[in-house]
């Protein structure tokens, strides 16, 4: 993140900045993981695929974070996935 975007977001109250987390995370979940996965896996028939592309579109979807942040969304995106591929649920 640049330094702007980090005193921005230093400028937002403690609870609103937790808000935004949980639900951030819950429609990352819903849409990343539930509905991508799903919906490209009816529409290819592949698995690999269905998972892969929203995988690789999360974790790219960290730019901003550096080299790190990607790595990190793409190895913690990884582990949920499977854990959704293996459950069933998410």
């Amino acid at each position: 993140m640049g330094s702007s975007d980090f005193e921005a977001l230093e400028a937002l109250p403690t609870w609103l900045l937790l808000v935004v987390i949980i639900v951030a995370k819950f429609i990352e979940e819903l849409f990343c993981r539930g509905y991508a996965i799903e919906r490209r896996q009816s529409l290819t028939g592949s698995l690999i695929l269905a998972a892969g592309v929203p995988l690789f579109m999360f974790a790219v979807s960290h730019y901003r974070q550096g080299s790190a942040g990607i790595i990190v969304a793409l190895l913690t995106g990884a582990v949920l996935t499977a854990v959704y591929i293996y459950k069933g649920n998410l």
